[in-house]
This record gives C-alpha cells, structure tokens and sequence, in this order.
C-alpha cells in the first residue's frame, strides 16, 4: 500500500470541524438561552464556520484523488481533479480566517465606549479582511487561464510564484499580529468596568484566548517559506492543510469560550438557590421539632 497522509489530514480536518459545530452550538444556546438575543458577531461566525466547512470538504475530495500520497503514487487522471479540489479548498480556508476573527472583533465594538478604540477595531477588520481576500483570489488569478493552476499541461501562462509565496507569507504574519492585538484589547476594556476583581480576570481570561489562534498562525505561517523547497510537495503538504484549518478553528472556539460564562453564571446560581432553599427548609425543619417538643 502506498504511503499517504491522507487519512491523517482527513482525521485532523474533521475533528476540528466537529469541535466548531459543539462549540457553536453551545455559544448559541447560551446567547439565545439567558441573552435572549443573537447578533451579527453570531451571524458572521456561523459564516465563517461554513466557509470552513467548505474547505474541509474539498479538502477531502482532494484526498479522495490521491492528496497525501507520493506524486508518483497518484494516478495521471487523478491529478487535475485532486489539484482543482485542493485549490478550491484552499481558498475557502484563506477567506475563513479572516471572516472568524471579524467575528469576535465585532464582539469587541459592542463592548468599547471610545472613538479611537472604535476607529482602531473597524481598522482591524477592514484591513484584516482586504489582505486575506486578496490572498485567496491571488491563488486563481496568477493563472490564466484559470485552469492553468491545477493543469499544467494548458496552454496559457502563470506568474511567478514568488509572488504568490511572498504575499502568502506577509498576509499570514499580519494576520497573527492582528490576533495577538485582539486578544490583548480586553485588557483594555474590561480593566476599568465596575466589577468585582475576580470576575474581571475571568472575562479578560476568556477573551484573550485568541493568543491560541495568533500562536497556530504564526505556525502555519512558518511553514509557508519552506514549501517551494519540498521535493514531494503533494505527501508534505498535509502539515500546511492542517495548520490552515486550525487557525480558523480555534479562532472560531477561542471566540465562543467567553460566552459559555453565561452558563457557568446559571449553573453556579441554581446550585447556591438550591442550596439556600435545602438551609431554610432545614431551618424550617428545626424550628417545628423546636415547636413540638
């Protein structure tokens, strides 16, 4: 049997995609539970989820092809279609991360008061967003035709791939530099609310998980340099598919984290009623005996 990381790249794919899923879905049962209220920071992540999602399933039909294996374990006929899939994939990868990560900004602008903090987070957003679009329409348009990129035998012409490679590179730094200044903004904000220390440290806590997603980026942007030099870039590959998907995975959990507060509140609420109804029905208790005797 020919070696391939496929299964290993359909494995990591799919886990990350089933833990977005529980995650989303109990980010939404508490906002819709104890908020009664969804918003767009919920509408865009959901988006960003589905593009995602996208990307896993192409991502799949690439392996289905031969994505993973050896280039010369793949069969002639299997190349275009294993190559299409992987470029349509990719560029729903791409346009995902961004799309996560507004999410939460937008999260941030319902809880900033000041003009520049405002200013500052729609700068993020649009920036973030122009960068990483551009970066996945390169992948289509430095071919024409559009074929070209997953058919190399076409007539037509391509740039060079440096500047793809380059731009790649430079759109993956901006975008872990961007999640460690969200996730450090909550200090920020939250800092100086009128809370009780304690749950101040938890909310900042809960928001700043977003490092998890600038540390997986800056990974996933490591690679990147080094992928023109791989001799077998179809079996190596998988190490940059997986790394791509995770950082709008864990975007996507770092962003629903803060919210199951809410349930946590609810939960630690019912336990002290429930245990302040147990002392005054045992109040109650002593007293009758009291009476009694």
């Amino acid at each position: 049997m020919a070696e391939t990381n496929g299964p290993r790249i359909l494995y990591s794919l799919w886990v990350m995609t089933a833990l977005c899923i529980a995650f989303i879905a109990l980010r939404l049962y508490c906002k819709a539970r104890y908020t009664a209220r969804l918003g767009t920071d919920d509408a865009v992540l959901v988006i960003a989820f589905i593009f995602s999602l996208m990307d896993a399933v192409f991502a799949t039909e690439s392996v289905k092809y031969g994505m993973g294996k050896h280039i010369v374990d793949v069969r002639d006929e299997d190349k275009i279609p294993m190559f299409r899939n992987l470029f349509i994939g990719e560029f729903f990868s791409m346009v995902a991360i961004p799309v996560s990560k507004s999410s939460f900004a937008i999260t941030l602008l319902r809880l900033v008061t000041r003009r520049w903090q405002k200013i500052f987070i729609w700068f993020v957003i649009i920036t973030m967003n122009v960068e990483l679009w551009i970066c996945g329409i390169l992948l289509f348009v430095q071919c024409t035709p559009v074929e070209k990129n997953w058919n190399k035998t076409m007539p037509g012409s391509c740039w060079k791939s440096k500047v793809q490679d380059d731009y790649s590179v430079f759109a993956g730094a901006y975008s872990a530099f961007l999640d460690f200044v969200l996730a450090t903004f909550p200090c920020l904000i939250i800092w100086n609310l009128q809370m009780n220390k304690r749950e101040k440290l938890g909310v900042i806590t809960a928001m700043s998980l977003g490092f998890f997603a600038g540390a997986t980026a800056a990974i996933k942007t490591s690679v990147l340099p080094g992928v023109k030099h791989w001799e077998d870039i179809n079996f190596s590959l998988a190490e940059l598919l997986i790394w791509s998907h995770a950082e709008t995975s864990v975007t996507i959990m770092a962003s629903c984290i803060p919210f199951f507060r809410l349930l946590i509140k609810h939960a630690l609420q019912a336990r002290d009623d429930q245990e302040q109804w147990k002392a005054e029905d045992h109040g109650k208790f002593a007293v009758g005996q009291a009476v009694r005797q």
